[in-house]
């Protein structure tokens, strides 16, 4: 018999121990280098940490493992004796979770049960009761061979080392949370390490998981619905953008893996996952956990004169009835479609003609439908108007925004032609206008008022300009990300120790650091040193004082601590207080020194009678000896009264006016 310990595995009871029994056959353990364990110990109360295992003895039937992290690092040891007679051992005792597993997917989990006492039993069935049907046995091999089902009604003998191999399946078929279901083993065992079975014999096994399924739902910023995305007429070389937002609203992880688009002129620039702007080469797929969601950045850039049809078609596990949008199975996944409409127009300059005039082209535009020099009869007045193309940008003052504050926004109308252009500029984070603003009198320039009402997180703003009676609308190419957080900083020295012998003077610089959010207004935050000794003495410049108080707001502070060690320490301690005769004050250690004086005073009384005098100078030896112990107290442990040698940790606590406090170990090394 051999007992191996591992306290790094079975993290979640903070180790384990296995046993190993010497294979009969001819050889012994080299026969066997393979030898599956025929026991496995863990600590009853283990928890990580524990590190259960690290060491181990084993005498006979009994295994001693200790776990030296159990009660609170102080350590114990667990005792195991081996039952006599047979004992089902599993390897786990239950309750077995499969977790969160998706609607109509199967997840798997295998069992073992191994014979670890000394004599064998029977095992004449394994089945599952209750009223789930989710779960279901797959495979079962016991002693090297595979047995047939139904598992219900099968009947093997147990050896002592003899295992059984369980394969189960967990297929849910709702999104719902609670699946669960008991894995009965009908055994002679009346010893093991899992529950009693139905009726107190043989053991049961509980089962749970549950069933979670993703929901895509499908949103853009055009007019058209979920499953349409239109652009409108769209100016030659002036490419405008809507915004696609896939949603999770699900319980389960929504996996995209890909997203096609197709049709001339159409592109998806940009896309933003879980807050996060991912690479111009997408890592396929991406994952979006509920409640989470993607923003693909949709540009139409025509290329041609007249209608351009496309499609935008989404790859991912959202099958039917999980999605706002019609989905169509692909193997083992499932896709969306999104239509996609535009309509490139030229940016032919205005023109007017009358009946039956004949005009040629003699420079056919990009979208003209004629050739060169081929002539043109009107035979209707007929007013060709075109608008001119427009851009529109869009800054932030600040991207990074802290939680009740606000920022500003600028966008920028611009055209290559003449003319300023009129019209409204509107602000979107994502579908949500926060600002509308007209453009009259603005030379295409315009800014909100502060924006506050930003979600924590991510936030995609963007700007659409409306167009007018000469330019064209247009929606900028990019957004801009907003990222919305809590205000905190960060306290740390440089350096982070001083060496300095007893009255020496060393500095290092604290410094305060927010986070990229920043305090609007700045705060208050004091400076301080704690768990300080009396002989080590802390001065922050500014003020020169042994506290300070910064102002921070959006910039780092730095802040000058000296640190000064005592040449000495006091040499006398009076641990009691002083004693106080009249008006003279005398130390216990002076007292001392003044007994046997006084007792000197005695001797001409007693010097007469032998016996009281050798009483008398047994006093004053006594006497004498304690005031030497009282004395010798003082310099035993420091004789030259220098501070002690070694580190000590100060603590410079940053405490805000939110009474929120920052600690920094800082090390001083004394040297005497």
């Amino acid at each position: 018999m051999a007992v191996v310990g591992a306290q790094g595995a079975n993290s979640s009871q903070g180790g384990a121990a296995y046993v190993f029994a010497e294979p009969t056959a001819v050889g012994g353990w080299a026969s066997a280098p393979s030898e599956n364990e025929t026991a496995e110990l863990t600590a009853s109360d283990g928890v990580a940490g524990y590190f259960f295992g690290l060491a181990v003895g084993i005498s006979g039937n009994t295994a001693v493992v200790g776990a030296p992290g159990a009660n609170s690092n102080q350590g114990a040891t667990y005792v195991f004796t081996q039952a006599s007679g047979p004992y089902a051992q599993y390897s786990n005792a239950g309750p077995i979770n499969f977790g969160a597993v998706q609607v109509n997917t199967t997840g798997t989990q295998q069992l073992t049960l191994t014979n670890t006492g000394d004599s064998g039993f029977m095992v004449n069935g394994i089945s599952l009761e209750g009223s789930s049907s989710a779960f279901s046995i797959t495979n079962v091999a016991c002693n090297g061979s595979t047995l047939s089902s139904p598992y219900s009604s099968i009947s093997v003998t147990l050896g002592a080392g003899g295992t059984c191999t369980i394969a189960l399946q967990f297929l849910p078929t709702l999104n719902q949370n609670g699946y669960a279901e008991d894995l009965v083993f009908a055994t002679t065992a009346t010893n093991s390490n899992a529950a009693a079975g139905p009726g107190g014999t043989g053991q049961a096994i509980l089962l749970l998981g549950d069933g979670v399924e993703p929901y895509a739902s499908y949103t853009n910023t055009s007019t058209g619905s979920p499953s349409q995305v239109t652009f409108g007429n769209v100016t030659e070389n002036t490419p405008i953008t809507r915004f696609v937002f896939v949603a999770n609203t699900g319980t389960g992880p929504l996996i995209l893996q890909a997203a096609v688009i197709s049709g001339s002129g159409y592109s998806y620039p940009v896309v933003v996952c879980n807050g996060v702007v991912e690479p111009s080469l997408i890592p396929w797929p991406l994952s979006i956990s509920p409640g989470n969601s993607c923003t693909f950045t949709v540009q139409f850039d025509p290329n041609a004169f007249g209608p351009s049809p496309g499609t935008l078609l989404f790859e991912d596990n959202a099958g039917a009835g999980e999605s706002n949008l019609s989905s169509t199975s692909l193997g083992s996944s499932f896709t969306q479609t999104l239509s996609l409409s535009g309509t490139g127009v030229s940016s032919v300059p205005p023109a007017v003609v009358t009946d039956n005039e004949t005009i040629t082209v003699t420079d056919a535009p990009k979208f003209a439908d004629v050739v060169d020099d081929e002539p043109i009869t009107v035979t209707d007045t007929v007013v060709v108007k075109a608008f001119d193309p427009t851009t529109i940008g869009l800054t932030a003052l600040a991207t990074n925004v802290a939680i009740g504050s606000g920022t500003t926004f600028t966008a920028t109308v611009a055209s290559t032609f003449a003319g300023t252009p009129t019209g409204k500029v509107t602000f979107l984070n994502g579908q949500t206008i926060i600002s509308q603003i007209d453009l009259s009198g603005s030379s295409g320039v315009v800014t909100t008022p502060s924006i506050t009402n930003f979600a924590t997180g991510v936030n995609v703003v963007t700007a659409t300009y409306s167009g007018d009676l000469k330019f064209f609308g247009s929606t900028t190419a990019t957004p801009v990300i907003v990222t919305v957080g809590a205000p905190d900083y960060t306290i740390t020295a440089n350096p982070t120790s001083l060496t300095l012998s007893a009255g020496g003077i060393g500095s290092t610089t604290i410094t305060l650091t927010p986070n990229q959010f920043g305090f609007i207004p700045p705060i208050a935050i004091g400076l301080s040193c704690g768990n300080i000794p009396s002989y080590i003495h802390c001065t922050f410049t500014p003020p020169g004082l042994s506290t300070a108080s910064v102002t921070l707001g959006q910039i780092p502070v730095p802040v000058t601590l000296a640190v000064k060690v005592d040449a000495t320490i006091a040499a006398i301690l009076e641990p009691h207080g002083p004693t106080t005769f009249g008006s003279i004050k005398l130390g216990p250690i002076a007292l001392a020194m003044m007994a046997p004086l006084g007792l000197l005073g005695l001797l001409p009384f007693v010097s007469k009678n032998r016996k009281r005098l050798r009483l008398y100078l047994g006093i004053v030896a006594l006497a004498l000896t304690v005031a030497s112990v009282i004395t010798g107290c003082t310099s035993a442990g420091n004789p030259s009264n220098l501070p002690p040698a070694g580190a000590q940790t100060i603590v410079v606590n940053a405490t805000s006016n939110g009474g929120v406090v920052h600690p920094l170990n800082l090390i001083i090394n004394i040297t005497n």
